[in-house]
């Protein structure tokens, strides 16, 4: 019996135990008047908030009432004045929408090498006014669109994007016509103003540029593709405006894919693909600066006859938060005429180049991508300098090939190590700095080949 009534009491304590470290850890009942009066707090706010915007709608029906008795009617058409990176206009009804802006990007740079000279000229310290741009831009409608820029930069004004378009059309999407950049690179296509650094890589100089033409593009798949084909003329660059040759003509295509999106752009991984072939039926040349504008030319094919050219480009660009990467390879194909190149006359040379370069906000910035096109865009302080904080503060570093030597036309190799720090002031100010290790190869043997080291500065602004 006694052991009996021990077991009965060792269980009781045991489930008395068990009982007491349940209700211990049994979360505590919500406290529902505190949520209550929470609730009530928060709909107090709100409504404070929808009384005060109530207020302002009367205030603006009441203001409105009063300009119509003084005579005044607001027409839907009016305009309203507004800055948005960049000066803006907008009709009440929204139907026509303006935006006028502008670019003035000037540069310094220091020069120093005494083994190049003797193969390329003279190399000199310099400044300029690399672009002085203004333009205006707009939209009627939802389908018609316009912008017309010219570069004021060499005292003469220079077509850049001047075009008509027609916008949502169906099956095809959207119709550019004008002067524009053709559809072809990821870095000729991003513009000078979002560019990492100051000059676009090497291989750009196989790339077509401004010209005449008309285009179809879209995007699909909510912007994750995009794709553009167009047939140009190529133009005078002394105006920009006008065929050169009658006859020379080009078809040239870009298609872009994003198989990796995410975050609005914070993490994405591009990949892209251009073609183009130009019927030239002439003389063509081809030849580089190392990334400065203001160094002489370090390799030169001399002019040639070519009767078509081949352009191919391929793209890739990686965007991971504050670290971005991209990189292109581009080749062109010279065609000359089969029976002149089979009977030795001319050349039918293929070029090649590609780049690699790499960048990171130091200050914790994205660099933006636009979905709808394919290419980045602008790069927007997260604290800007103007209003009290650091900007955005970004270091990068290149690497560029670009080799014109092949067939019988020895017009070089050309080598560029770049170095850049880039100092977003606010959305609109940038101070740029680059330093080059450049080198170069013009023929066989030791004595042509040469180095030189470039260091640049840039201020620009841009709205």
């Amino acid at each position: 019996m006694a052991t009996r009534m021990t077991v009965l009491a060792m269980v009781a304590v045991a489930v008395f135990m068990w009982a007491s470290k349940a209700m211990a850890e049994e979360p505590a009942a919500p406290d529902l008047d505190a949520q209550v009066k929470q609730l009530q707090d928060t709909v107090a706010v709100l409504q404070g908030q929808i009384a005060d915007v109530q207020a302002k709608v009367e205030k603006q029906k009441a203001l409105t009432e009063a300009l119509k008795e003084l005579g005044y009617n607001p027409d839907p058409m009016d305009l309203r004045l507004y800055w948005k990176d960049g000066i803006r206009m907008d009709s009440r009804d929204g139907s026509v929408k303006l935006k006028f802006g502008g670019r003035l990007q000037y540069d310094l740079d220091w020069q120093g090498s005494n083994s190049v000279e003797p193969l390329v000229g003279e190399v000199a310290d310099g400044f300029q006014t690399r672009r002085a741009r203004i333009y205006v831009s707009g939209d009627f409608g939802k389908n018609v669109g316009f912008k017309w820029e010219y570069d004021l930069a060499t005292g003469a004004a220079v077509a850049r994007d001047v075009y008509i378009e027609l916008r949502q059309l169906p099956v095809v999407g959207n119709l550019r016509i004008g002067h524009y950049r053709e559809p072809f690179s990821l870095d000729e296509l991003t513009s000078s103003n979002y560019i990492t650094f100051m000059e676009r890589a090497l291989p750009n100089i196989l790339t077509p540029a401004f010209n005449g033409g008309a285009m179809l593009y879209n995007s699909a798949l909510d912007d994750r593709v995009t794709w553009a084909a167009g047939i140009f003329r190529d133009t005078n660059q002394a105006d920009g405006a006008q065929a050169v040759v009658d006859g020379q003509y080009a078809f040239t295509t870009r298609v872009t894919g994003l198989p990796w999106y995410e975050d609005g752009g914070k993490r994405l991984f591009h990949l892209g693909t251009s073609f183009s072939v130009r019927h030239t039926d002439g003389n063509v040349r081809y030849r580089a600066r190392p990334e400065d504008n203001l160094a002489p030319f370090f390799i030169d094919t001399g002019n040639y006859f070519t009767r078509d050219i081949c352009l191919y480009g391929t793209e890739g660009a990686l965007v991971l938060g504050p670290f971005h990467a991209e990189a292109e390879y581009i080749a062109a194909n010279m065609a000359a005429d089969n029976n002149v190149a089979r009977a030795g006359n001319q050349p039918d040379p293929d070029y090649h180049g590609y780049y690699v370069q790499a960048g990171y906000f130091l200050t914790g910035e994205t660099r933006p991508y636009k979905k709808s096109e394919g290419i980045f865009d602008r790069v927007k302080p997260l604290k800007p300098y103007t209003q009290g904080g650091p900007g955005a503060w970004e270091v990068a570093g290149r690497f560029s090939y670009l080799d014109l030597d092949d067939d019988r036309i020895d017009g070089g190799k050309l080598w560029d190590y770049t170095l850049g720090l880039n100092w977003y002031l606010n959305n609109n100010v940038r101070l740029m700095w680059n330093y080059i290790r450049s080198r170069v190869d013009v023929g066989p043997g030791a004595d042509t080949r040469a180095s030189a080291d470039i260091f640049m500065m840039r201020a620009q602004v841009d709205f």
